[in-house]
């Protein structure tokens, strides 16, 4: 998660990045056992981020490790 986490040191406009270990007692993960949620400063930083080379490089090194991955946005 350091690597994770040190994407908001290489990349603009990055501005939250929380992360974490399913703790819920209800049994409703689906199988998923960590989550992740990167706050952007606006959508077109996220567009940005998605395209980013340091992004790209962390997402090949990761994807070996992953089974699944559930990717969502929203708006606050």
């Amino acid at each position: 998660m350091r690597d994770f986490a040190g994407l908001a040191d290489l990349i603009e406009g990055i501005v939250g990045f929380e992360h974490g270990a399913n703790i819920s007692p209800e049994g409703l993960d689906k199988g998923y056992t960590h989550a992740v949620t990167i706050t952007f400063a606006s959508q077109a930083f996220r567009d940005a981020y998605l395209d980013h080379v340091a992004h790209l490089a962390f997402v090949a090194r990761l994807k070996p490790w992953l089974d699944e991955v559930l990717v969502f946005d929203y708006g606050i």
